[in-house]
């Protein structure tokens, strides 16, 4: 607010960098429009045409700014900065870009005791189980494919992978 405190003024260029309009400025008063210019009207001569702003609205403006504000530095505190490089990245963070050894081993031994256990069911279960989670093909697809049902389908995986969870 000025030294008065009855309005302030919000440079309306600084705020909206973009803006276009014979407007440069914007007064903020909790008077009414009409009061303030009678009031004020050599002040605000300088700033003519503004655009007159309630209190409340004044506030508003100051609340999405100091939100935007708030956004923009926790952006810049959390995001890289040059962004994402695979190469640097790939330089700098292997453990980012490639499997350890060990997680490559231990992924190798899940998947063959998964194999294993796959092969202990029924072929109907077996080619179920496969057709849905590793082929991704839907209940329905899977029924049309095998003349079944698609409950009696959901019926078998359900089995199976009950019987994975013991097993495994």
């Amino acid at each position: 607010m000025s030294e008065n405190k009855i309005y302030r003024i919000i440079n309306l260029r600084y705020e909206y960098p973009n803006l276009s309009g014979e407007a440069k400025w914007a007064v903020v008063s909790t008077l009414p429009q009409s009061k303030l210019d009678e009031m004020y009207e050599s002040e605000l001569s300088q700033y003519r045409p503004y655009v007159y702003l309630t209190e409340e609205q004044g506030e508003a403006m100051a609340d999405f700014r100091r939100n935007e504000d708030k956004h923009l530095k926790r952006r810049m505190k959390h995001d890289e900065y040059m962004g994402f490089d695979e190469e640097l990245t790939s330089v700098f963070h292997p453990e980012l870009i490639e499997d350890s050894l060990l997680d490559t081993v231990i992924h190798d031994e899940e998947l063959e005791h998964l194999k294993k256990a796959i092969r202990q069911l029924s072929p109907s279960m077996q080619e179920r189980i496969i057709l849905y989670f590793f082929e991704g093909l839907t209940l329905p697809e899977i029924a049309a494919r095998q003349g079944v049902s698609s409950s009696a389908v959901y019926s078998t995986l359900q089995y199976a992978v009950k019987k994975l969870k013991k097993i495994w």
